[in-house]
């Protein structure tokens, strides 16, 4: 049987959801019947890329790139000479920018291009701009790769017909996340007392993340739980201004910014619930992360939340202008720790029934084997008919 081999392009030199998706599908991905290589940008000065790095521990190959703003002729004529000489037969595009290099890249050099969706983040008008372009580029590309049901319909409204796309929920190793037995070191780090509830938000601080949401949340819920500690894990362009935010809602020796933490099983140890205010989302990461640790989560449902957290099962969903709501179910978890418990292993449970990281990968690649048979089949009938 033929190897076929596959070009993926995104970009990025941290290790993100899309980022440890792609690394795990380099854990898991038949090597005896497909060969992936995994094209980022190289280091940012004396810094590694600490993405391409994470591939390579897993066994992918990686291709460090020069990869410009919108479209660096520096990097396309190289990247086609690769894919020409290295017979690639699919490339595939993790995000808008590497969108714009690959839908040319495997035009040029004779490839298939599937187009993976993480979800639209339109917060500026240059972002804007770029979902625009990108939804354009998708409609020519071989087929594409949703990350929930949700965001079907939104292709879908593009004019994209069902048969160019399928879902493909994100997935763990059940195995990289071993039971909590018990709070870790942060709470010592940060300074919470043992008997404080603690709940968190982790993910980048960007505006459609809804961190605004959760400081009214935290407010609300400070009022009739001083001692609980309300954490925001991770880093993005609105860290200054949330900041601000919390000075200005008094709540300076409550909330702690933490930064990008490495050590998620810690941030997990630590904490009694999840919170995903988010406005937008594809499917976070974060959620599966947290019921595969046995958190029960409060969220937003949007995006493909709702297509893994039942509601009143594993968490609450609540709609994202209702902080009111929000506080109310976070103040119910937090006062009824039976009832958190429960809720956290309903969410372990799905994650061991539908969201194995394996099986995602044996979808992806009768994926890759029927794309594959389709232009074999096309390439045949235009021999024919010369």
């Amino acid at each position: 049987m033929k190897t076929i081999r596959v070009l993926y392009l995104r970009d990025t030199d941290h290790i993100c959801g899309p980022g440890k998706t792609i690394i795990n599908t380099c854990r898991t991905i038949a090597k005896d019947r497909f060969s992936l290589v995994v094209g980022a940008p190289a280091g940012r000065g004396a810094s590694p890329n600490v993405f391409l790095q994470g591939v390579e521990r897993a066994g992918g190959c990686a291709l460090p790139l020069r990869m410009g703003a919108y479209l660096d002729l520096r990097t396309l004529v190289p990247l086609v000479r690769f894919v020409r000489s290295n017979r690639i037969d699919i490339v595939q595009t993790h995000d808008s920018q590497t969108r714009r290099l690959g839908s040319l890249t495997a035009a040029l050099g004779g490839a298939a291009h599937i187009a993976s969706l993480h979800g639209w983040i339109p917060n500026t008008l240059r972002q804007r701009g770029s979902v625009l372009l990108d939804q354009l580029l998708i409609r020519y590309a071989e087929h594409i790769l949703v990350m929930s049901r949700d965001m079907m319909g939104q292709v879908r409204a593009l004019g994209v017909p069902d048969e160019k796309m399928s879902v493909l929920h994100n997935a763990i190793f059940l195995e990289d996340y071993p039971p909590l037995t018990t709070a870790g070191t942060l709470r010592q780090e940060l300074g919470i007392p043992d008997q404080a509830k603690v709940v968190a938000v982790v993910g980048r601080v960007s505006p459609e993340k809804g961190h605004e949401l959760f400081l009214e949340m935290a407010r609300r819920v400070h009022h009739r739980r001083p001692e609980a500690r309300f954490l925001v894990v991770g880093d993005g362009p609105g860290v200054a201004a949330l900041r601000r935010q919390v000075d200005q809602l008094g709540l300076t020796n409550r909330v702690i910014l933490t930064g990008f933490r490495s050590d998620i099983w810690a941030v997990y140890a630590a904490l009694d619930a999840l919170i995903i205010p988010s406005s937008s989302e594809g499917l976070p990461n974060v959620l599966l992360e947290a019921f595969a640790f046995g958190k029960p989560v409060v969220a937003t449902p949007v995006g493909g939340i709702p297509e893994v957290l039942t509601e009143g099962e594993s968490g609450y969903l609540v709609q994202p202008d209702d902080p009111d709501t929000l506080a109310r179910r976070v103040l119910t978890l937090l006062d009824d720790p039976d009832l958190a418990r429960r809720m956290g292993a309903c969410g372990r449970s799905t994650i061991e029934l539908n969201f194995d990281f394996r099986e995602r990968t044996r979808h992806l690649e009768r994926l890759y084997e029927q794309v594959m048979s389709k232009r074999e089949a096309r390439s045949a009938g235009v021999g024919r008919s010369h």
